[in-house]
């Protein structure tokens, strides 16, 4: 029996300086640093298990455009040694401020055919609160030299900042249409304490409430259906054929390998993530180990449970054929009751029950009712 192909998933940690609102494992770069982590990534994908086809990677972060031309090649070079490596679908993300036509061209060689690019707003004043080192000219002139490379390429807007209201979030989203991007994540600010935001938040800033956010959504959503982009998750929309193949293994339970620091991975029904701090990193590999903190394997109502949530995350919804074959239950009679409660936002046609439009908004709501006891 042929094993089945697997993501991988690259992380890498620098930051010129860490954003206002991030959260996410990440730090300022140091030449010396980033070097020798570009080692330590290359010695943990050579000890990782599997060995098998990749189908897509996503190198992300972090500010993955910080690294070298010489030293992305080598991370892609390490890869191509150890698995059978070809994906489908392969991604880079990088920052306006740090993208040059270097790394791009070294990106290309290196078989990446995605560009995912942290625009976040053409707002200057919302670029500023968010701690950015980009303005809206250099957001500008980044996905005008990245789409001169590539012809995919991905743009990631954040709402939920002051002074944000429908027209410019319709100015946003027909600029990226007419610089020709071809997929827009559109994802609502997440209020993370330990943040520089979360304290400005609590020293008086006032950030748009949720009805607000959802307005500004539902006007996102029309103008890229205006524009030829659809909806495909609750975040995301695409120009047909764009749809983002890593992401969307993601919310079909597809397995991945996880490298780098902080890294998340699930194979083999387990969920497992690295050591955040680098020097245990470093350490570990040291040892010829691998830097797995931890590991959770999913319990069968977990796996269930999951791959509810992550299919409602989709427009397609969730297969009630295929989740009846995998998990050996009639899926209509055991979710009954939860299907009946949500009813006003969910629906059930052609085999498939997803959120209406409306649900995407309460997802989260929607979703407790599904929790396993």
């Amino acid at each position: 029996m042929t094993e089945k192909a697997k993501q991988l998933y690259i992380h890498v940690p620098f930051c010129k300086r860490k954003c206002n609102y991030c959260d996410f494992c990440s730090f300022p770069v140091e030449s010396e640093q980033k070097a020798a982590y570009v080692k330590a990534l290359e010695k943990e994908i050579s000890l990782v298990r599997y060995d098998g086809r990749i189908s897509t990677c996503f190198i992300g972060g972090g500010t993955p455009s910080l690294l070298s031309p010489k030293e992305l090649s080598d991370v892609v070079y390490a890869c191509r040694k150890k698995f059978d490596f070809s994906p489908e679908e392969f991604t880079v993300e990088a920052n306006p401020e740090s993208l040059t036509k270097d790394f791009l061209l070294a990106a290309k060689d290196a078989g990446i055919n995605r560009i995912s690019l942290g625009v976040q707003s053409f707002s200057d004043d919302n670029l500023k609160l968010m701690g950015r080192l980009h303005d809206s000219r250099q957001a500008i002139s980044a996905v005008k030299l990245a789409k001169s490379v590539f012809e995919n390429v991905s743009a990631d807007l954040i709402l939920g900042f002051p002074n944000t209201d429908e027209k410019q979030a319709e100015s946003s989203v027909k600029r990226l249409s007419e610089l020709g991007v071809t997929h827009v994540s559109a994802y609502g600010l997440q209020l993370e304490e330990g943040t520089k935001l979360f304290e400005m938040v609590k020293n008086g800033l006032v950030l748009p409430d949720d009805d607000r956010i959802s307005d500004i959504y539902d006007c996102i959503s029309d103008t890229l259906e205006k524009f030829g982009y659809h909806r495909y998750e609750i975040s995301n929309f695409a120009k047909s054929g764009f749809e983002c193949k890593h992401n969307l293994g993601y919310w079909q339970q597809k397995e991945y390998v996880g490298v780098g620091l902080s890294a998340h991975g699930f194979e083999d029904g387990v969920r497992y993530f690295n050591t955040s701090d680098i020097k245990t990193y470093f350490r570990t590999l040291g040892e010829n180990e691998l830097p797995i903190e931890g590991k959770t394997a999913l319990s069968p109502s977990d796996a269930e449970f999951e791959a509810i949530m992550l299919a409602l995350r989709t427009s397609d919804g969730l297969d009630a054929r295929a989740f009846e074959d995998k998990y050996n239950c009639n899926f209509l009679e055991k979710y009954n009751i939860p299907i009946k409660k949500t009813e006003a936002f969910t629906e059930f046609s052609g085999g498939r029950f997803r959120l209406k439009k409306e649900g995407f908004y309460v997802s989260n709501q929607i979703l407790l009712e599904f929790m396993p006891d």
